[in-house]
């Protein structure tokens, strides 16, 4: 579902990472590295956020686009939601995005313990996280980057996406970065 062929990325005059080849097909794969070294620079490039300064990638055939946009989903590190979008409607919104607006996004929401009526501005830094995880996740595209997503939740929480992601193994292509332990068995593991 990945593929990266010869990737440079960064940004010019400031710092630069690879080439990069890789290919990852469908499970759980675990980005490692330490902190600065371009995991998620090379999300946003994946997600066509920035441009790579050398090299092709192709996610589920399609390097640039709706296309492509529809097939993959980043989760960032920082919530970037913005403040006055209740958890609904930023669901709403990026299902509607991935032709998707019947997501039943309320099973996991309740899962996580947020409410859909809960507004980011009023969100803790937690349920900020959870928000954000959960309209990631709309319309379940198939390719999914996770930055940092673990680090960042309860030990609950935590649990309740390990539950969601191992029922999604088999059909996901699923790109978890973190410099350590996952609290979830990667098929691969992928150094930067």
């Amino acid at each position: 579902m990945i593929d990266i062929r010869q990737l440079i990325w960064g940004f010019e005059g400031s710092f630069e990472n690879g080439p990069l080849t890789l290919n990852c097909d469908v499970g759980i794969h675990h980005l490692q590295g330490a902190n600065g070294s371009g995991k998620t620079t090379l999300f946003r490039v994946l997600c066509n956020e920035i441009m790579p300064l050398s090299g092709s990638f192709s996610i589920a055939g399609h390097s640039r686009g709706i296309e492509l946009r529809k097939r993959v989903s980043f989760v960032p590190a920082s919530p970037d939601i913005p403040g006055f979008l209740t958890a609904g409607q930023a669901v709403a919104f990026v299902a509607g995005l991935r032709e998707a607006r019947s997501w039943p996004a309320k099973d996991l929401a309740d899962e996580l313990g947020i409410s859909l009526n809960q507004t980011m501005a009023t969100a803790s830094s937690g349920q900020a996280r959870k928000i954000q995880l959960l309209s990631s996740l709309a319309g379940e595209p198939p390719v999914l980057l996770l930055d940092e997503t673990f680090a960042h939740l309860d030990t609950q929480s935590a649990a309740v996406l390990v539950r969601w992601l191992e029922k999604r193994r088999s059909s996901h292509c699923i790109v978890i970065s973190g410099h350590g332990d996952l609290p979830i068995t990667p098929d691969t593991k992928v150094a930067v």
